[in-house]
């Protein structure tokens, strides 16, 4: 577990709880996501949600190394199948490590 670094690098939300536009969301990835992803250096990285997948993305993280989590409540098919999609691919990355 000393390996294991969690982090919300992506408050996106205002106090009011509305989003805000793409603009200030690439301004405060550059300025707060793409440093602390490059500080932590990590071997995989787990996106919960598909925001958090943008905001990679914006920043200029996006990788292979990315898995991207439907934190969907609903279990639709889509979701099941993109769930298990990303656990292979979560699988087949860390035993890659």
């Amino acid at each position: 577990m000393e390996d294991v670094a969690f982090t919300n690098a992506l408050p996106w939300r205002t106090a009011s709880q509305s989003a805000f536009g793409k603009s200030i969301a690439r301004r405060a990835a550059s300025l707060y996501t793409r440093p602390v992803v490059n500080e932590l250096q990590p071997k995989i990285i787990v996106a919960v949600g598909k925001k958090s997948a943008d905001i990679l993305e914006y920043a200029g993280l996006m990788s292979p190394s990315v898995v991207v989590w439907n934190r969907a409540q609903a279990l639709q098919p889509q979701v099941v199948a993109e769930r298990e999609a990303a656990t292979a691919q979560f699988t087949k990355l860390l035993e890659a490590l």
